[in-house]
């Protein structure tokens, strides 16, 4: 090929030291339109809500709550979980909840995180690598390390007991998520390809 693009500067970072592959780092695109927010905050879904279609997601939620249980003894989070669902679903469902978690362990952009910020949910779970590129601990996120189950449950209790810690966590990661629009993408490989065209 001529041309590398990457989604994630840890993604470039691999292909050049196992590969020796270079070029541009071209983060994707969400749906800035359908994931715009959701509904007002006071309005929302108490409980925590991840995605459970992978299989690595429902072990390491037990494990989860059962790391809460033994942190916070005599208290659980309420969380629902979601198989999958189609775009529209996904924005809907996002949209009436405060609070996302991501368990995926490694990703390489990270929509679904990304997408519940555009949502306007406060986040924990792990990064995945993939979210180091559009988040910010503790400015828009209360993200960690894989596999740090015990500083998720932490940040879980935290986004719980601190409402006004929660909601000005999602209104920075809603505000960051504007970056990640289709007219940027598009952009941006125009202005790669601009010399192969």
């Amino acid at each position: 090929y001529d041309v590398y693009a990457f989604s994630a500067r840890f993604v470039q970072d691999y292909a050049l030291k196992h590969f020796n592959v270079s070029g541009p780092v071209i983060n994707p695109s969400i749906n800035t339109k359908l994931f715009d927010g959701g509904i007002n905050w006071d309005d929302r879904d108490n409980s925590f809500m991840a995605l459970s279609y992978k299989q690595e997601t429902l072990i390491l939620m037990k494990r989860l709550k059962e790391l809460y249980a033994e942190q916070y003894p005599g208290e659980e989070f309420p969380i629902t979980l979601y198989g999958k669902l189609n775009q529209q679903q996904l924005a809907e469902t996002m949209g009436r909840h405060k609070y996302y978690i991501s368990l995926s362990p490694l990703e390489g952009f990270g929509l679904p995180l990304l997408e519940a910020m555009a949502s306007g949910c406060a986040v924990a779970g792990f990064h995945a690598c993939g979210g180091l590129e559009y988040s910010d601990k503790g400015k828009d996120s209360l993200l960690s390390d894989y596999p740090d189950l015990a500083n998720v449950a932490h940040s879980i209790k935290e986004l719980m007991t601190n409402p006004g810690l929660a909601r000005a966590l999602a209104k920075a990661a809603h505000s960051r998520s504007r970056y990640f629009s289709q007219s940027r993408f598009d952009d941006e490989w125009v202005e790669c390809l601009k010399g192969y065209i």
